[in-house]
């Protein structure tokens, strides 16, 4: 059946971004153990701490870019304090620990390719006429940048869109009055991605791959007949060809 209306998740969908937090996480927590000392928490501590710290600023900040840097130096300085550092030290510290995590926005980190299999997923559909269209959360300053370096506009044009909050209602929007039997939303996240689809009566294809803990939600109470999942993008043609529900 042609044209269809496929949508796709951005981060850990088409392209790698949980590896660079997990770098990130990485080198803030040699930093706290450096720059504080032998009396500084294990790594598994400081990066639990940075972790809670980031899912609470998601009430305040939202999916702006300033909420996962703030979260390292909000742990850096209350590690610092409870162990008496200087306040001179630890507003030093915490300004490099918001520059450590600010390496997650920056081009120059990130893996410069579509993930394994992507890009021939996405000649393969465009091939068969359907239509596709990027909704991805986060901050529009980032988001717009990723897809333009990955130059995903060569299959879906203008039809990417970044929404901060309420992909849901967004996903209707993008629907609107096409029969739901003939669209699909793919994506890594159970609650970003594959929860809003189910909900909206639209099919999901879940591609489980390793992600932050916010992204996390239980599936079970929702109608899942429309659910497929496969272990890797690479097999989305073959499951196509077998017929999604």
């Amino acid at each position: 059946m042609a044209n269809r209306l496929i949508g796709f998740d951005l981060d850990d969908t088409l392209i790698f971004t949980q590896h660079y937090y997990s770098l990130a996480q990485a080198d803030f927590a040699r930093f706290v153990v450096e720059n504080l000392g032998p009396r500084s928490p294990n790594t598994p501590t400081i990066i639990r701490i940075a972790e809670e710290k980031d899912m609470e600023g998601i009430k305040a900040k939202g999916f702006l870019m300033e909420r996962f840097p703030t979260s390292f130096a909000e742990t850096y300085t209350e590690i610092a304090r409870k162990m008496g550092v200087s306040e001179r030290k630890i507003q030093a510290g915490a300004r490099e620990a918001y520059r450590i995590g600010e390496q997650v926005f920056q081009p120059e980190h990130w893996i410069p390719h579509l993930v394994p299999g992507a890009r021939a997923v996405l000649d393969f559909l465009q091939e068969h006429g359907d239509d596709l269209f990027i909704l991805t959360t986060g901050d529009p300053r980032v988001q717009n940048v990723k897809l333009e370096f990955y130059g995903l506009g060569r299959w879906f044009g203008e039809r990417m869109f970044v929404v901060p909050h309420h992909k849901k209602e967004r996903m209707e929007e993008i629907v609107g009055s096409r029969d739901k039997k003939d669209v699909w939303f793919v994506g890594n996240s159970t609650r970003s991605d594959i929860k809003p689809a189910l909900e909206i009566g639209i099919g999901a294809v879940y591609i489980p791959q390793e992600t932050w803990a916010y992204d996390t939600h239980d599936l079970t109470q929702l109608n899942t007949t429309r659910l497929n999942e496969i272990r890797r993008i690479g097999l989305l043609p073959k499951l196509y060809a077998s017929g999604l529900r």
